[in-house]
């Protein structure tokens, strides 16, 4: 009760948050994920569907189904493995990393992952660092919420929540800025990118985003029908 009054999360207190179906552990080394993030694992789950259907569809035979590759999917800014992990246990073929700064918050990961039975990677590093390889599909939360909006937050959150994953700097684009840039150097031909955002950051993704070369980028909706998540897909010239 006492933790209460001073206003700890409630599923800090209980140690577990319902995401996509699961349950995932959770502290205070990592953000509690939000309905507004299932948003982002249900489109990437959908395209992840729909490509390995017309994989299977262009095979032309059973030897060419049995040779074809994984979806390789990364989650940067990973926290607790929500989206990494859900896109594992959603798409069983899919090969998922998770990388995150926080040492922390990859051990919160590396639990759900165990608890949840998913075959996952994880990385520790900041964003591409570390990372080899290139992928079909970035999955991204990053921190987005300028630094000077943090204190005007509930107590829930600026007191409990990590700033680690909360504070994207100045105008709270500095992370984004940071991903796009390097992305194309770590996705396939017509690799896909998929970014949680603040809800007046639309423009401003897909212009980073249509300026770094990316195609067919489009803002969508999330379930209040504010703007909350952006897509689009480098195609490797």
């Amino acid at each position: 009760m006492k933790q209460r009054e001073q206003r700890v999360p409630l599923q800090y207190l209980m140690g577990e948050c319902e995401f996509m179906g699961y349950d995932f552990y959770v502290d205070e080394r990592v953000l509690i994920p939000r309905q507004d993030t299932e948003c982002l694992v249900e489109l990437a789950v959908e395209d992840i569907r729909n490509r390995k259907t017309q994989n299977r569809c262009e095979s032309n035979n059973t030897a060419d189904q049995k040779n074809e590759q994984k979806v390789k999917v990364l989650d940067l800014c990973t926290g607790s493995g929500c989206i990494g992990i859900s896109v594992a246990k959603l798409c069983p073929d899919t090969e998922v990393t998770l990388a995150d700064i926080s040492e922390g918050a990859l051990s919160v990961a590396k639990k759900n992952a165990q608890n949840l039975d998913a075959g996952v990677t994880l990385i520790k590093g900041n964003l591409f660092e570390n990372i080899e390889g290139r992928f079909d599909y970035i999955l991204s939360n990053p921190p987005y919420i300028p630094s000077e909006v943090i204190e005007g937050l509930m107590p829930e959150v600026k007191e409990h929540e990590p700033r680690l994953a909360l504070d994207g700097e100045a105008d709270g684009l500095s992370f984004y800025r940071e991903i796009i840039n390097e992305a194309p150097d770590y996705l396939n031909p017509d690799g896909r990118i998929y970014f949680e955002i603040g809800a007046e950051q639309g423009e401003d993704l897909t212009h980073l985003m249509n300026e770094r070369g990316f195609s067919e980028v489009k803002v969508h909706k999330d379930l209040a029908g504010l703007d909350r998540i952006v897509t689009g897909i480098y195609s490797r010239k």
